[in-house]
């Protein structure tokens, strides 16, 4: 199920009995004295409202979680909003999305969501399509306002979105052969037209692709259901709509469709890919990879452990798209299986030492009542230029 790391470095867990019955239920891992996840314990969480899998998601400025919709789910309509308050280990429901703003009932499924420059929240209902439109909710005010329109005849159904060092979003669309791209820009509240993803790296397989990351480099990563790999650069005056280029295929012909990746402190990615499908998503078996963007011309591959320590996939075979990454403050990656009831998790280890070009830019520190200190900071970029 997903997971979610909370400003006092604990981790809540959706508890899942399988990929699609995730349930409201949910866990709290807080590390040991020594910040160590593997050894830390888990405490149970007051549930949600509703019953959600597939669903959007976002840790607040002021560490608060928000949540919505699923592609799963008994929230009727998907878009009655929740909000988990640490401070009072409570769930509360958001101001409900007025219709005329939206112009007909917003459905969000699985619906990309992503935290922009001000704090506020940019929703992509998938449902109803047609009218190209986003959601901004302010976290502050409790309130819903029209985000910036997808340019239209674009679809965004089953994207992924990156923020760039710019704090802009680029997202490639899955709607046509040689799918077009477009990128948000919160400071005007608009989508802007990007340069087109090439056919040879096209990235959607019936209607799937896999996640994308920023590299270190300010470069952005998309994983393909295709098996391609795509790498984003962002506008310069010489490239106004920004620039695609091709990054290795996944090997061995597989694909990573509805499957996680995430960042290490390293500078690679811990990747969990599938065989190609007809139906979509990733089947079982499962096996994971490292990729070195700085490895070669177009950066690598290299084939590393499961979580049981094969090489052929998961003590279950479980399909990529079962599997949820996070990224620990301990340079370590967290990893479960959401069609799993065993409740194993288990932690990837990486090797080498943190990039100084992924080190954050520590702005200000101050300490809180309960002996706690919060860190103010901002991720840092190293500019490829």
């Amino acid at each position: 199920g997903l997971k979610l790391l909370l400003p006092d470095g604990t981790v809540m867990a959706q508890v899942c009995t399988n990929a699609v019955s995730c349930g409201n239920q949910w866990a709290r891992l807080t590390p040991d004295s020594h910040g160590s996840y593997a050894n830390g314990t888990w405490s149970t969480m007051p549930p949600m409202h509703y019953e959600r899998a597939s669903f959007s998601s976002a840790v607040l400025p002021d560490g608060r979680v928000f949540v919505i919709g699923g592609e799963h789910s008994n929230d009727i309509g998907g878009g009655q909003g929740e909000i988990f308050d640490p401070a009072t280990n409570s769930w509360s429901f958001a101001a409900p999305i007025p219709e005329s703003l939206f112009g007909a009932h917003a459905e969000f499924r699985d619906a990309q969501s992503m935290v922009i420059s001000n704090g506020d929240v940019l929703f992509a209902p998938v449902i109803p399509t047609g009218t190209y439109q986003t959601l901004i909710y302010d976290p502050q005010s409790n309130a819903w306002s029209a985000g910036g329109a997808f340019l239209s005849g674009r679809n965004q159904n089953e994207a992924s979105w990156v923020k760039l060092p710019d704090d802009s979003i680029i997202s490639p669309d899955n709607d046509s052969a040689n799918s077009d791209s477009e990128r948000y820009v919160p400071a005007s509240n608009e989508w802007l037209n990007a340069s087109a993803v090439p056919s040879s790296m096209k990235l959607y397989s019936q209607e799937e692709m896999g996640p994308g990351l920023l590299l270190p480099d300010g470069r952005a990563v998309f994983f393909g259901g295709t098996g391609h790999v795509a790498l984003y650069a962002r506008p310069t005056p010489q490239s106004p709509l920004g620039t695609w280029t091709a990054g290795p295929d996944i090997p061995m012909e597989r694909v990573s469709s509805d499957a996680p990746a995430a960042m290490m402190a390293n500078g690679k990615i811990l990747l969990a890919v599938g065989q190609v499908s007809r139906d979509g998503g990733s089947p079982a078996p499962t096996w994971f990879y490292e990729f070195d963007p700085d490895s070669g011309p177009k950066g690598a591959f290299f084939p590393t452990s499961s979580p049981v320590g094969s090489t052929n996939g998961d003590s279950d075979d479980t399909a990529a798209g079962n599997l949820t990454f996070l990224a620990l403050p301990d340079g370590n990656i967290l990893s479960s299986d959401g069609a799993d009831n065993s409740g194993n998790a288990y932690v990837y280890i990486p090797d080498g030492q943190p990039l100084a070009a992924g080190m954050p830019t520590v702005i200000a520190i101050a300490p809180n009542s309960d002996g706690n200190y919060h860190q103010i900071g901002r991720a840092s970029c190293k500019e490829r230029v």
